[in-house]
Order: structure tokens, then sequence, then C-alpha cells
């Protein structure tokens, strides 16, 4: 009965990075899809974002530190800006990069203006 109430108490403390590491696996995945990931350079700036957002979530959900969700509103502002600096045309891709970038940035200043009494902890 006690592990229960432990695991559903740390999950509620890392949901959030959760939805960021998916964030970023979501990225990894859509870089083998050229119909998501745009042009050539589209599919290695996906993989290497993905990669990033991913490590960057993963060691967030570890330990939270400020530079962690900064690093994170950085990763997520080139994602909005990544279509437009690559050129895309198409809709998709520029669709995937922008709401995930969205999301994620929105997701890193939420965590950055919070009051720190009210940020969560450590698994």
């Amino acid at each position: 009965m006690e592990i229960d109430r432990v695991r559903t108490v740390s999950l509620k403390k890392v949901w959030p990075d959760l939805l960021n590491l998916s964030i970023g696996l979501w990225m990894i995945l859509s870089a083998f899809f050229p119909s998501l990931a745009g042009r050539p350079p589209g599919a290695i700036v996906a993989m290497i974002s993905g990669v990033a957002v991913a490590i960057i979530s993963f060691a967030a959900m570890v330990r939270f530190a400020p530079r962690k969700e900064a690093i994170n509103l950085l990763l997520g502002l080139w994602l909005i800006a990544a279509p437009f600096a690559l050129g895309f045309v198409e809709w998709n891709p520029l669709a995937n990069y922008f709401l995930n970038g969205a999301l994620l940035a929105g997701h890193a200043t939420y965590q950055l203006v919070r009051p720190p009494k009210q940020r969560r902890g450590a698994l």
C-alpha cells in the first residue's frame, strides 16, 4: 500500500518532465519521417534537437535546476524558429516543429516563473 502512494507522489512531481521527454523522443522519431522532418537538414535538426531535449528533460527529472529549464526554453524557441530558419514551406514539418517547440517553451517558462516553493522536487 505504501509503495503505491510513493509512486503516485513521484509521478505527480515529474509528469511535466515526462511530457518534455516525450517531446524529445517524438522529435527523434519524427526525424525518420520525411513528411514530418522536412527537407534533408530538417531530419538532422530534428534528431539533434530531440536528443538534446530528451537528455535535458531526463536530467531535470532527476534534479530540478533553473538552468535546465532555461536550456529547455532555448530549445523550445529553437524548435519554433527552425522551420523559418530552414525555409520549410510544407505544413507538416512546420506544425511539428512549431507545436512541439511551443509546448516545450511554454512548460519551461512556467517552471521558471513559478515561486521556488511551488516547484516540484526530485525523484
